[in-house]
């Protein structure tokens, strides 16, 4: 039997068209794309080579890479859907930079709540020694123990 071989513009793979071997067309690139490298984005049909989707870090939906955002997690620039961005990001009260919201500090009397990423809370949040509490620096008594180490007390410990 004839061969019709043609190979996978992403992987190199031989694509024998002849015995079934699907070939498809990257609809974003015009690549020729084997089985193995093709992707879909969504649940779209169209299909799109490897190099032209990615998957999101906090859900694993493939999306179009210029369509995913970019936010550091852990020192790793990291790409996630608008989704997945909207509910894992949130600005630094005090910078202003988005940093995903679980690797922030978050003060609060637990309605309103600030977040503050780690670079900034160190100037910005204290947590109280006796209570645990984490609460704005600005909010915080400072007591000095002639034996032993200092504290830091909230409003409500102070008074206690």
């Amino acid at each position: 039997m004839a061969e019709i071989v043609i190979f996978c513009d992403v992987c190199g793979t031989g694509i024998n068209l002849l015995v079934g071997d699907k070939v498809s067309l990257c609809k974003k690139c015009g690549k020729k794309v084997c089985a193995g490298c093709a992707e879909k984005e969504g649940k779209e049909p169209q299909c799109y080579c490897s190099a032209c989707v990615a998957p999101c870090f906090k859900c694993g939906g493939k999306r179009q890479s210029e369509s995913l955002k970019q936010l550091e997690t852990n020192g790793k620039m990291r790409n996630y859907c608008e989704p997945c961005y909207t509910k894992s990001m949130k600005l630094c009260h005090a910078c202003k930079k988005p940093t995903l919201a679980d690797e922030m500090s978050k003060v609060g009397d637990g309605i309103d709540w600030e977040f503050y990423c780690k670079a900034c809370a160190p100037k910005e949040v204290e947590t109280c020694t006796k209570c645990g509490n984490v609460i704005h620096a600005k909010e915080l008594t400072k007591i000095n123990k002639t034996l032993g180490k200092s504290q830091v007390l909230c409003k409500g410990c102070i008074n206690d």
